[in-house]
């Protein structure tokens, strides 16, 4: 055969090479032709739930964000709302935040739980959080914002820098499903310049908000939880107002060493005073002592009243009934939380090490 008789078939295999290559280009998911959700919020109105979603906008604004809005019975329908309602494909695998009102919390996220919450799209770090005012203005004030505006960026941030508990969807299905332990997730807000900002931390029961703590019972309640000591404590001292800042520390429990019927926290912080007056401390560590003292006492009183305000709404949301059957093979729930955490007392003790404490700007 001559090399000239080669040359069709080349010339057929190239083209089939090039046709495999310009198929491959053609992906239906590239950003500008679909809604990519990022955060969604949920209100009811009525007898209808309301969503209002937040999606990336590739084509007119440049990626800014834009606002896709919706109607249903209950979460579900509404997602899939959105996706018969727009004219391109919408995909919830990059959703990182969802937010409910307190009146829906309130009323329970039991569907919302069996539905959207456990789709298998959707990524076990997704941020949950309620929301003070309504999920729909706090979504809404995402509009011509950028990505990195977000709920999930600024709690995120929030919680390494210490005072936000760790949350997200896998921690709330844990402590949801388990026997010894009430879930929660941060409490959301617009301030009066319409800026996002953490509130408190609200505690539920089963599927129902039952309680919302302050930003400072939030941060107590990172100290009890053990898992990181971070954030700040105002506290008085003589007359003056000063600010604990929480270094690192750790918490340790017992379960009725010294009584029957008692659980104990043992608290240590590592920290720094700061007097908003301005006024220079004690900079030798010997002389702190006094204000070491009083930050201990302090700190125990609102760690006791801020465990009994839980124990009185019938939460468990610090898992001390998890403590208890981890020693207790014969442990059972619905006896424990019948005649035991009800009348269980409370021993709170705080040791504080104050460091490079001086004067404040």
């Amino acid at each position: 055969m001559r090399p000239d008789s080669k040359r069709p078939l080349r010339l057929a295999l190239s083209l089939l090479l090039l046709a495999a290559l310009l198929a491959g280009c053609g992906n239906a998911n590239i950003v500008n032709r679909i809604q990519v959700l990022i955060a969604v919020g949920f209100d009811r109105e009525g007898g209808q739930c309301v969503g209002t979603a937040a999606y990336p906008n590739y084509i007119q604004r440049k990626g800014s964000l834009a606002i896709l809005k919706g109607r249903g019975k209950e979460p579900k329908m509404i997602m899939d709302q959105f996706e018969r309602e727009s004219p391109r494909k919408v995909r919830y695998n990059k959703l990182d935040t969802i937010v409910f009102s307190h009146d829906i919390a309130k009323q329970g996220l039991g569907e919302a739980i069996s539905t959207v919450i456990r789709d298998p799209a959707l990524g076990s770090n997704v941020l949950l959080a309620v929301s003070s005012c309504s999920a729909a203005s706090v979504i809404a004030s995402l509009d011509r914002q950028e990505l990195e505006n977000s709920p999930y960026n600024i709690v995120k941030q929030n919680i390494r820098s210490g005072g936000v508990p760790v949350s997200n969807l896998h921690l709330f299905l844990h402590d949801y499903y388990a026997e010894g332990k009430d879930p929660s997730m941060p409490s959301i807000t617009l301030d009066e310049t319409h800026a996002l900002k953490i509130d408190g931390y609200a505690l539920f029961k089963q599927d129902r908000l039952k309680l919302v703590l302050s930003p400072v019972e939030m941060t107590l309640f990172e100290v009890l939880n053990g898992k990181r000591v971070l954030g700040e404590l105002p506290f008085d001292y003589g007359g003056n107002h000063y600010s604990l800042s929480l270094h690192n520390g750790r918490m340790r429990w017992s379960v009725g060493d010294a009584r029957p019927g008692a659980f104990r926290f043992d608290v240590r912080v590592n920290g720094s005073v700061r007097n908003l007056q301005g006024n220079r401390l004690a900079s030798d560590i010997a002389r702190s002592g006094p204000f070491a003292a009083a930050i201990e006492l302090q700190m125990r009183d609102r760690l006791l009243a801020l465990l009994r305000k839980i124990q009185a709404a019938g939460l468990d949301s610090l898992g001390i009934g998890e403590c208890y059957r981890s020693v207790d093979r014969k442990w059972n729930a619905a006896a424990f939380y019948r005649d035991v955490y009800p009348v269980l007392t409370f021993d709170v003790r705080v040791k504080a090490n104050l460091q490079n404490s001086g004067a404040g700007e």
